[in-house]
């Protein structure tokens, strides 16, 4: 019993344990968060009111450039319909032009049907009286023809006249009878090289610009030719080439490199 007082009066004297540190106000503590999540919360409403005007503006430009682009595709629609209709326009006029080129054509060379062209002829020669009256004698006389053609023009080209040693112009003569002409051409065709006062002189029909380009340009496939034994050619109004084989084959061409390429694969030795 003794030691069981004598340990609960030590126990009574023990000093008592050091009191517990002191907690933070909670007040404090939830005020400040408070504070931090109002602050938190008005930055980001902030940044989402700037956000929102900003995609606000991008959708309103989006409005206005899909407004754009619809005034736009109607546009091209009806500029593509205009030039549809542009197009089909200028078609049927180019065909009609081609359609008229060739008609003017036609016609120009209907009223050439009686003129000639006779190159060679020394300037002035004609100047030694009436024209008309001295082409028709030389004609006759060069030629050797049974009868003076009656000729209604006769006259050197347009360009200027001769000098220093340059061809003589080219002298333009109308026939006043198509047969007349047609005999001039017949018996130049079957005489030797013609020749006035030394000098050589040719008769060649008088053709449109047209006719005479496309003609020329069969120059090169004559010239292959004079070199075939045995073959006969010439050019058919308008610019037809036709070519008569030594075995007696007609072949006719329009295109001049056609003919080049049979001449060369066919003909020549």
């Amino acid at each position: 019993m003794s030691k069981n007082r004598g340990q609960r009066d030590q126990a009574a004297k023990a000093p008592d344990p050091p009191a517990a540190a002191a907690s933070p106000d909670m007040n404090v503590l939830m005020e400040a968060i408070a504070n931090s999540e109002k602050t938190i919360l008005e930055r980001i409403d902030s940044s989402t009111k700037d956000l929102n005007d900003k995609i606000d503006t991008i959708k309103e430009d989006i409005v206005k450039q899909d407004t754009r682009l619809q005034d736009v595709e109607s546009g091209l629609n009806v500029y593509s319909d205009r030039t549809e209709q542009l197009e089909d326009g200028v078609s049927v006029l180019r065909a009609e032009v081609a359609r008229l080129a060739n008609k003017l054509d036609d016609l120009e060379g209907r009223q050439r049907r009686c003129n000639a062209r006779i190159v060679g002829v020394k300037e002035g020669f004609e100047n030694t009286g009436k024209p008309t009256d001295v082409i028709a004698t030389m004609l006759k006389d060069v030629l050797g023809l049974g009868f003076t053609p009656m000729l209604d023009r006769a006259h050197r080209g347009l360009q200027r006249p001769a000098q220093n040693g340059d061809p003589p112009r080219v002298i333009v003569v109308k026939f006043h009878y198509f047969q007349e002409r047609a005999e001039v051409f017949k018996t130049a065709a079957n005489s030797s090289p013609l020749k006035l006062q030394g000098r050589r002189i040719s008769i060649f029909p008088d053709y449109t610009a047209d006719v005479a380009k496309k003609r020329a340009a069969f120059n090169e496939a004559k010239q292959l030719l004079r070199s075939c034994a045995g073959v006969k050619f010439g050019v058919l109004f308008p610019a037809v080439l036709r070519v008569t084989s030594a075995t007696g084959q007609d072949n006719r061409f329009t295109d001049p490199s056609t003919a080049i390429d049979f001449i060369k694969n066919n003909l020549q030795p």
